[in-house]
């Protein structure tokens, strides 16, 4: 690996940031510049690289953590007419871009509304209203994703839910307490539903205290829900809309992570690459593999040191499959973003008596959605493959340290209700690992 990363060895690499956009923000290059892959440090170090192509939300919030506080980022407007959200507004309000509702909208929303005196509050039940149990819940960035997804459907539709409620949503974005949701699909209440109790100002906040509590701090009054404004925000396919974007997203920055990194590793072993021509991959007729191939080749244009390797092609078959993985998950990327586009700019409409809610999990969506997750999966298996050959059977043997091992997931974060004791909320510690390398 330190012939992979290291600075005599990075034409790759740095045709890599000449070509690729993604990855052309500076605080993203300062990043990756301060973690030492443009200086011979530790291995340990230049092995995260790898290790986190198979972190694809990792590689996501890489390029925007480092964004300036939320209050002076410009809000991104929604609700206009004509307006076409796309999957990155979604992201970048996951990652705290706060949002602006469109003045025209809003009033369209206040047109269609019922006037004030017709508003009938529901009435929660008694379960409905107690403190959440004990649950799974989503990561932040997620849960803003979600909500974003269902203020744009809102926004954007007929529904008759009131300002209020929209102004309500898009208020726990900005001052950025939205309230803890569900991890699990299956969850009971739903996630949508725990966001629609949220409107009550029944839930948990994000800091773990009762929800209405974390309203009362931040000066914002709970809208309260009429039956028909519950359904309309518990319907939908919001939720994976919503995540669906996050990932769709965050699949780009590793599908051009993969590039780049396959690059690197055919340099090392000196590849013959034959397999990468555009003939001979046009010839095979699938055109994602050909595209890949061509990113490929822009990446070593000039390099010296492919087609230097004298190794049985057997031993580097590995490699000669490289478009062909990376082809398909550029065309599970292009059919997840159409179906994750159409998504989100979707509309909701209220409710009708007699006909069934739209399905919450979209077929379409899903379909390509599982496509992607298999494609990442290869993808990342693959680059993470090709880089240990590298390590281990390309270039001279005594400049190849192990790789490092796999990087386990963290555990799913267990939120508790108001007044746990604070024992059953501490965090736990792992304790470190027995090869000496830090999660």
């Amino acid at each position: 690996m330190k012939v992979l990363l290291s600075k005599n060895n990075l034409f790759a690499w740095k045709q890599f940031y000449k070509f690729n956009t993604f990855f052309k923000s500076t605080s993203f290059l300062a990043e990756l510049k301060e973690n030492s892959l443009f200086s011979p440090h530790t291995f340990q170090e230049k092995g995260r690289l790898i290790q986190s192509a198979s972190k694809p939300l990792s590689v996501l919030d890489s390029h925007y953590q480092s964004k300036p506080k939320m209050s002076t980022i410009k809000a991104i407007t929604i609700g206009g007419v004509g307006a076409q959200p796309s999957l990155d507004d979604v992201v970048k309000v996951a990652l705290k871009t706060p949002v602006a509702l469109d003045a025209a909208g809003s009033e369209r929303i206040k047109k269609e509304s019922p006037a004030p005196k017709a508003f009938q509050p529901e009435t929660l039940s008694e379960d409905a209203a107690a403190p959440p149990k004990l649950f799974e819940a989503l990561e932040d960035v997620k849960s803003r994703a979600i909500v974003m997804a269902r203020l744009l459907s809102i926004m954007s539709g007929k529904t008759t839910v009131r300002l209020q409620v929209v102004e309500f949503l898009a208020n726990l974005l900005n001052k950025d307490i939205v309230p803890m949701l569900p991890l699990r699909a299956n969850a009971n209440p739903s996630t949508l539903t725990v966001l629609a109790r949220a409107c009550h100002g029944v839930g948990i906040g994000p800091d773990g205290e009762k929800f209405s509590s974390t309203l009362t701090e931040a000066g914002i009054t709970a809208p309260g829900l009429s039956a028909t404004e519950h359904r309309v925000l518990e319907e939908g396919a919001s939720v994976l809309a919503g995540l669906s974007a996050l990932t769709v997203e965050a699949g780009k920055k590793l599908h051009a992570l993969s590039v780049a990194l396959t690059a690197l590793s055919s340099e090392v072993v000196g590849l013959q690459t034959k397999s990468f021509d555009q003939d001979f991959l046009e010839a095979q007729g699938y055109t994602h593999a050909t595209a890949a191939g061509s990113e490929i080749r822009a990446l070593l244009e000039g390099s010296k040191r492919i087609n230097t390797s004298k190794a049985d092609s057997a031993e580097l078959t590995h490699f000669y499959g490289a478009p062909q993985t990376l082809g398909a998950l550029g065309a599970a990327l292009a059919s997840a973003y159409s179906a994750t586009r159409a998504e989100i700019q979707s509309t909701a409409v209220a409710p009708a008596k007699g006909i069934p809610a739209a399905a919450a999990s979209p077929p379409e969506l899903v379909a390509t959605l599982d496509a992607l997750a298999r494609a990442l999966a290869a993808a990342a298996a693959a680059v993470v493959e090709a880089a240990d050959m590298a390590c281990t059977g390309g270039g001279a043997a005594a400049l190849h340290p192990p790789c490092p091992p796999p990087i386990s997931d963290p555990p799913p974060t267990i939120i508790a209700p108001p007044n746990t004791p604070p024992a059953r909320l501490k965090p736990t510690v792992a304790p470190p690992r027995a090869d000496g390398w830090e999660e």
